[in-house]
């Protein structure tokens, strides 16, 4: 869906809204895209997915990849060193097979943000821009917040699997979810 009928209009919407977020515009919405595409077809592990290993896989993994698979999916990894990591820092960097609008809204983002937060933090200082500025990439993760489910999903003990080869990942068919 769009915000508007001009889709030039979305894309000033888009980029603006990228600086808020940390997040360049045209790149996220190809790789969000390429994510909608492959999620949950494990046939197409790479670009866009969450590492996820069916069962058998996992039973199959040696010790010491069990540890890193149960670290990098548990809930403190994935939004807290995770969301660091893309947002503040990898999201900085232009990659191999962007195309020149991608690189380009990359180049405007961080100069967006350099104008953003250097404003901002003259404004009412270094310290209180983080403290505004950090939370927010959090909000997600408030009990009825949209990042829930996945916390669920990730947080149990054993881990959630995927059970078949083609079972969506989405813990929906477990009836209660456990208080957090």
């Amino acid at each position: 869906g769009a915000f508007f009928k001009s889709a030039k209009l979305n894309d000033a919407v888009g980029v603006f809204i990228g600086i808020l977020t940390f997040t360049p515009y045209y790149s996220w919405s190809q790789e969000h895209y390429i994510h909608h595409e492959t999620a949950g077809n494990l046939d197409k592990r790479d670009r866009g997915d969450v590492w996820t290993l069916t069962v058998a896989e996992y039973q199959e993994s040696s010790g010491w990849r069990k540890i890193v698979y149960r670290f990098y999916r548990h809930p403190v990894t994935m939004f807290g060193i995770g969301a660091f990591l893309v947002f503040v820092i990898l999201n900085r960097f232009t990659k191999k097979n962007m195309d020149r609008k991608g690189r380009l809204g990359v180049y405007a983002t961080n100069l967006g943000l350099f104008v953003f937060a250097g404003s901002l933090s003259m404004l009412m200082g270094v310290k209180a821009f983080f403290l505004i500025q950090m939370p927010i990439r959090h909000l997600g993760l408030q009990k009825n917040g949209p990042g829930r489910k996945f916390l669920l999903q990730t947080s149990t003990n054993p881990p959630v699997l995927l059970r078949e080869y083609r079972v969506s990942p989405y813990p929906s068919s477990q009836p209660d979810d456990p208080e957090l």
